[in-house]
């Protein structure tokens, strides 16, 4: 055999690390496209998730309709997760805000955002890149209510509530809506939330 017919084939000692290198590509792609689709910015599961990793529980308080996780305790097995305690039930009468009804303790730039959430306008509207909304929200900390009055599982969106500032991270405010027309504030990115109003 001539040097130049050599030259054109690999040996295959020379094409596995190739393939090793395809295959780490196609994985790496396809986790990317996993964690894009299922909410980039879902922190909420992250975030919270090292609090109740920790022995964090949800508390409500009845008269503020205000969900809020407790200081983190240390445990001797912080990789394992305790099962989160049952969502807080309230009567009609301490539901919170109606729809028509004023929302107290929510900021006015959040009620705006949220007329535009309900208009269909945001994140468009804030005219500022990077502004997020709409996205999956999955509860896992069990802070809002899993279930609507009727018994179904309720779906839950995320939205900013203010435009994202160039050279910035997104802050903290957000925006969760449900599937029934709920809808909750939070300042303190998942910690604790307040409901804005009620089901449809």
């Amino acid at each position: 055999m001539s040097a130049s017919s050599t030259q054109g084939r690999q040996p295959p000692a020379q094409k596995r690390p190739a393939r090793i290198t395809v295959v780490a590509v196609v994985v790496a792609a396809l986790s990317l496209i996993s964690w894009l689709v299922t909410g980039c910015d879902d922190t909420a599961s992250t975030d919270t998730a090292a609090s109740s990793s920790t022995g964090g529980h949800a508390a409500y308080s009845p008269g503020t309709a205000t969900f809020r996780t407790s200081p983190a305790r240390s445990s001797a097995h912080p990789s394992t997760r305790p099962k989160p305690s049952a969502p807080a039930t309230r009567s009609r009468s301490q539901s919170g805000p109606s729809r028509s009804g004023s929302s107290q303790g929510i900021p006015a730039h959040a009620l705006a955002t949220l007329k535009l959430i309900d208009a269909g306008k945001w994140p468009e509207a804030a005219n500022a890149p990077g502004t997020r909304g709409g996205t999956n929200f999955r509860n896992n900390e069990g802070l809002l209510p899993r279930t609507g009055s009727d018994g179904r599982r309720l779906r839950f969106q995320e939205w900013d509530v203010n435009p994202k500032k160039p050279g910035r991270g997104r802050d903290a405010e957000r925006i969760i809506t449900a599937d029934d027309g709920s809808a909750w504030y939070t300042d303190d990115h998942y910690r604790s939330f307040k409901q804005i109003r009620g089901p449809n």
